[in-house]
């Protein structure tokens, strides 16, 4: 299928697509798409990515070879796309629901890896007036969300590209709490790297910046999601505490044929 067929099918659910869409606009040349229906709305959209093209995964998942990312309502038409996965290789399957789940499990012997939960403003937020907003933030906190797996050459071009933005809290000259604010495809924009140093937590500072995030973001007119992994209990308490909407749970599931 035509990767443009294929981003404007998945972009009428942006929030829910995002991982595929990211994934298509970030590696045009090491992915492929395919999709199936049927006249009753039923549909499978597939996209399976060279796991080298990818640092995360590659390093991550060093058995597989493909990387596929699956968004389906109906377990028929996963059936159909997943049929075109070879059992020989090692793959990376990143599932959003029990039913795609099932259904990969009926065909390849698949191991759970990881669990992600992802959330977006269920309400309107206001932003909190002590907390700073800006595009240049200090090496203070760039150095905590380097602690998050979000570099400084990754992060300061989009800082400077306006694609990107910190939300800090202070208390006496210290710095309590961080998160950033970043593109992740089109509308949506992702609210992550929240750290509060050790002598601030347990205060709601993280909570602070974390809404001023969502606030300023929906002034702009942009689609908030918040992704956390399952084993960060800290950030889940953050997403459950500031009243964030879950939106759904993204498995990863490792097929390693050497291991069958």
């Amino acid at each position: 299928m035509a990767l443009t067929e294929l981003i404007d099918d998945l972009s009428r659910e942006p929030l829910r697509n995002v991982v595929l869409l990211k994934h298509l606009a970030a590696f045009p040349d090491h992915v492929t798409g395919y999709r199936a229906a049927d006249h009753t709305g039923a549909a499978a959209h597939l996209v399976v990515l060279d796991a080298q093209a990818s640092t995360y995964d590659r390093e991550t998942y060093p058995a597989a070879t493909s990387v596929a990312l699956l968004s389906s309502n109906d377990p028929a038409m996963t059936a159909r796309v997943i049929g075109f996965m070879s059992r020989d290789r090692g793959i990376v399957f990143k599932l959003m629901s029990a039913a795609d789940r099932e259904t990969v499990a009926s065909r390849f012997l698949i191991e759970l890896k990881a669990v992600f939960h992802s959330y977006t403003a269920g309400s309107k937020f206001g932003r909190d007036e002590t907390v700073q907003i800006g595009n240049d933030p200090g090496d203070t906190a760039i150095g905590l969300l380097e602690t998050q797996g979000h570099s400084r050459d990754w992060l300061l071009p989009l800082l400077r590209s306006g694609k990107a933005f910190v939300c800090s809290a202070d208390v006496a000259g210290k710095l309590a709490s961080v998160c950033i604010a970043f593109e992740s495809y089109g509308r949506v924009w992702e609210v992550g790297g929240v750290v509060t140093p050790e002598p601030f937590r347990g205060r709601g500072f993280a909570g602070r910046v974390v809404r001023t995030a969502l606030a300023v973001l929906s002034e702009r007119g942009l689609i908030a999601r918040y992704q956390v992994n399952a084993d960060n209990h800290a950030s889940l308490s953050v997403a459950r505490k500031t009243g964030l909407k879950h939106i759904l749970t993204l498995e990863h599931h490792l097929y390693d044929p050497s291991q069958q």
